[in-house]
């Protein structure tokens, strides 16, 4: 398992564990978007990854 920190356009970020390589990693997040909270208007779209 690495530990990864997720970086999303609208400035938000999270740290998490993910079972696979690093271009795995990026090629599951980077580019996608991804619900970041209970409404709709809090979506956003993953922009890098870096391994911690």
């Amino acid at each position: 398992m690495i530990h990864i920190k997720v970086f999303f356009a609208n400035g938000d970020s999270l740290v998490t564990g993910f079972n696979g390589s690093m271009l795995q990693a990026c090629n599951y997040y980077v580019g996608h978007v991804f619900q970041l909270g209970i409404s709709e208007s809090s979506k956003s779209r993953a922009v890098r990854i870096e391994q911690l």
